[in-house]
């Protein structure tokens, strides 16, 4: 195993150890699924996802024919789809490039091709809703580059949104949440779980919504809300996790699944690995893969994490060349400075607003045992 690998399975493997509310852990079961398959998959994929002589998309398309081959249904497209470009760009990044740069520059890079093997991959992974659009349809051969394929969906596909924006959501509210949730509970599994609710909270998931419709979109981050809200006043872990069990359970009841959440926090749990000099952050996974980069990219040594919560951070920014300053718990932006500087990632010349939805993560976690997923 290479550490390219070792580091997504790490990110795979928090996945699956955290109380996410609705979503698989090895804790809790759902949706005629467990963690196991979950491991499976990413042991499956992480071979194609990391290989570095192959283009990203052709790295989903591989990587998902494995995982379909492995455990016969779809269980980690959206990851997928959001790690290929995430480890391209750390393993292209010159010298001198900071890790948002090289993003930029892999997302700008993609073509045509890259759309064709990832409407491929979409097919072949079957997520539910997946629905039909008049422009770019994924039934079809790709017409456009992959880059405005999401840029159409951005508007209704948070995963979309993520290619087109640059990771903003991952950098704005993923990685605060991990530096945050490992303040306040001093451990990382507990802090991929406050992530995963940061970003519940923080809008309508894009898999409930596209199961279940905007009115129950809308309340399900209303629950996440009020469950932040109770998260505050517990007075120790045991309480809130009894609080977080509750609320998985009720999702699960309803059958709620709000797998885009989940996929966008191991999208973060993996950017941090990515970035430099960022180990000293984390604190030991229990059972993490010993393998390590010489970069420290899946460092996961004995130190103590830090909030991040006062003043600006270096590794903070959007992908609209705005850096996220943090001043006394509170998110805001301004111009981003030489130091978080990152080129946007721009719409192709000519491409209307987005007009259909890019059905990307439809069965990503807590999916239907069956052969044609959600």
């Amino acid at each position: 195993m290479n550490a390219w690998a070792a580091t997504f399975l790490t990110a795979c493997e928090l996945d699956v150890l955290a109380l996410k509310p609705g979503n698989v852990s090895v804790d809790s079961p759902g949706h005629g699924m467990t963690a196991g398959d979950f491991r499976a998959s990413a042991q499956a994929a992480a071979p194609h996802l990391c290989d570095c002589g192959l283009g990203v998309g052709e790295r989903i398309h591989r990587a998902v024919a494995a995982t379909r081959e492995k455990v016969g249904c779809n269980t980690n497209l959206g990851i997928l789809l959001l790690a290929a470009p995430l480890i391209h760009a750390a393993q292209h990044r010159l010298p001198d490039e900071s890790f948002p740069q090289r993003l930029s520059r892999t997302l700008a890079g993609l073509g045509r091709e890259d759309a064709d093997q990832v409407f491929q991959a979409i097919r072949l992974a079957n997520p539910g809703g997946l629905g039909r659009s008049e422009r770019h349809d994924v039934a079809r051969p790709a017409t456009v580059t992959l880059l405005a394929a999401m840029h159409e969906a951005a508007a209704r596909d948070r995963i979309a949104r993520q290619y087109a924006r640059g990771y903003a959501d991952v950098f704005a509210i993923g990685l605060p949440g991990l530096r945050a949730g490992r303040a306040r509970w001093g451990d990382e599994t507990r802090a991929v779980g406050a992530a995963f609710m940061d970003f519940l909270a923080a809008f309508p998931d894009s898999h409930v919504l596209r199961k279940y419709g905007p009115a129950t979109g809308q309340e399900v981050r209303a629950q996440a809300m009020a469950c932040q809200a109770d998260l505050e006043r517990c007075a120790d872990w045991p309480a809130a996790r009894a609080r977080l069990q509750h609320l998985d359970a009720v999702f699960k009841a309803a059958r709620i699944n709000p797998g885009t959440s989940a996929d966008l926090t191991v999208a973060a749990c993996l950017v941090e690995r990515l970035l430099p000099d960022s180990a000293s952050q984390r604190v030991p996974v229990a059972g993490s893969a010993p393998e390590r980069d010489p970069r420290s990219l899946s460092d996961l040594s004995d130190r103590s994490g830090t909030s991040g919560r006062a003043g600006t951070d270096v590794h903070d920014f959007a992908a609209d060349g705005h850096a996220i300053l943090r001043e006394s718990g509170e998110i805001r932006t301004a111009p981003a400075t030489s130091s978080v500087d990152q080129p946007p990632v721009r719409p192709a010349p000519g491409l209307a607003e987005p007009t259909f939805f890019f059905s990307t993560q439809g069965g990503c976690h807590g999916k239907d045992r069956s052969r044609n997923g959600r």
